[in-house]
């Protein structure tokens, strides 16, 4: 998943077979994925901010979970980035007494002597 994405949580870790009922009005997953997603704490829509159609039931799912006195969030999910490979992760200051591939020459990394 990356940080352009919205998706909705439900709060309880149980899920109620009305729970799953109204999620698979806006979701095409059967009802044992629905109810994992629920147990693990995942997503159970899940949808680009570009998908007019996505949002729009991912509210309606929401509203109609809340009159019904089910606890769910919509979140944004953030970016995480990638840790860094290669070279990229050898160029930090705790690294730099290591043998590297590549040389800082005559440079002292962090104020290093």
């Amino acid at each position: 998943m990356t940080g352009d994405t919205i998706g909705l949580k439900i709060a309880t870790v149980s899920a109620s077979a009305k729970m799953i009922a109204i999620i698979r009005k806006y979701s095409n997953n059967p009802m044992g994925k629905i109810k994992r997603s629920v147990q693990e704490r995942n997503y159970v829509l899940l949808y680009p901010y570009t998908d007019r159609l996505g949002l729009k039931k991912i509210i309606a799912c929401y509203d109609e979970l809340k009159e019904n006195g089910i606890e769910a969030t919509y979140l944004e999910e953030p970016y995480v980035p990638h840790p860094l490979a290669g070279v990229m992760a050898q160029n930090k200051p705790e690294a730099a007494k290591e043998k590297h591939v590549w040389s800082t020459g005559d440079q002292k990394i962090g104020g290093q002597k």
